[in-house]
């Protein structure tokens, strides 16, 4: 018999920190459950650690990856190997309390139009050391709206950072490309989804969402390395554009009426862009840029720019004083 639930865990050099997850899952009041551990070819002993679990416990299962294919094909790869109606991913950073799943599942059944389902969180260290709520975004309520455009724009212009971790139904992810291997591609993910339908937060405290120095958000600290840790590999000089491109494909591959479809853009040709915008040209100035001249022998240092240009405009206010 098939479990109703399937968790996907993507996990690189781990071991610290996977055996409080898998105990967390360990912990679910509910039992019919199964865990996918894919290790992208980790050198700390994760493997290990994994499949230690699997032997305790058949309803875990581990598999590696003969090299480190980047961090999307992994969460790709989990969802692929599932076979069960709800499906969620869960970071080796992160805990859930012993009801996630139970809380999470009976609120999927009980409404038929939500596709996914996650709880509010409290923020741990790195010891697992509870330290304060986790704030989700300023508006949360608007990823359960009956109104697509505003779905869309909730999920679009707030990092996922809890809402990626819901409970989904395997149907509606399916119909999607998942985690793409570009940076961003978790924002792009939910807005299809937002797209698609609703999505519910709980009130109840049942995620706990680790922050600790050693997490990808941490230490990928400029959109070349970040997508390097994604796909696992080099970007080449446009590291950035794919997003914008799987967005118009995701507004296209959802079946909107005319008056959503216009809502919609007006929500990617105003508040996005606007929000994009700086941090586009800051990406194109700080890697595009200087990858493409490096091509033809011309160094460009963005920081070194950005000190010119300061003193430039020191020295065209000290001119201003004196006259």
């Amino acid at each position: 018999m098939r479990p109703s639930v399937t968790i996907g865990i993507p996990v690189y050099n781990s071991v610290d920190i996977l055996g409080q997850t898998l105990d967390s899952v360990l912990k679910q009041s509910v039992d019919d459950w199964s865990v996918i551990i894919s290790d992208n070819g980790s050198t700390d002993g994760t493997m290990e650690l994994a499949q230690s679990y699997a032997e305790r416990d058949p309803r875990i299962t581990a598999h590696q990856q003969p090299e480190n294919r980047g961090q999307a094909y992994n969460y790709r790869f989990v969802f692929h190997q599932s076979d069960s109606p709800y499906f969620m991913w869960l970071s080796a950073d992160d805990l859930l309390a012993p009801t996630y799943l139970e809380l999470t599942r009976a609120a999927l059944e009980a409404d038929p139009d939500l596709i996914g389902v996650y709880g509010s969180a409290v923020e741990i260290n790195g010891e697992g050391v509870e330290l304060e709520p986790y704030i989700d975004g300023r508006h949360p309520e608007r990823r359960n709206s009956p109104d697509a455009a505003v779905r869309f724009g909730e999920s679009l212009l707030e990092v996922p950072a809890l809402s990626f971790y819901s409970l989904f139904r395997s149907s509606v992810l399916e119909q999607t490309p998942l985690f793409g291997s570009y940076v961003g591609a978790d924002r792009i993910l939910m807005a299809e989804l937002g797209l698609r339908g609703r999505v519910l937060k709980l009130d109840d405290m049942i995620f706990y969402r680790r922050a600790h120095e050693k997490q990808f958000s941490w230490g990928a600290n400029s959109h070349k390395a970040r997508y390097r840790v994604i796909a696992g590999g080099d970007p080449g000089p446009f590291v950035g554009a794919g997003r914008y491109v799987e967005l118009m494909k995701a507004i296209r591959r959802v079946d909107l009426t005319p008056s959503e479809r216009a809502d919609v853009m007006k929500v990617v040709f105003g508040p996005y862009l606007k929000r994009a915008g700086k941090d586009e040209v800051s990406m194109v100035l700080r890697s595009t840029l200087p990858n493409l001249l490096g091509r033809v022998g011309i160094e460009f240092d963005y920081y070194d720019f950005l000190r010119r240009r300061k003193q430039k405009g020191r020295m065209a206010e000290a001119d201003k004083e004196q006259q």
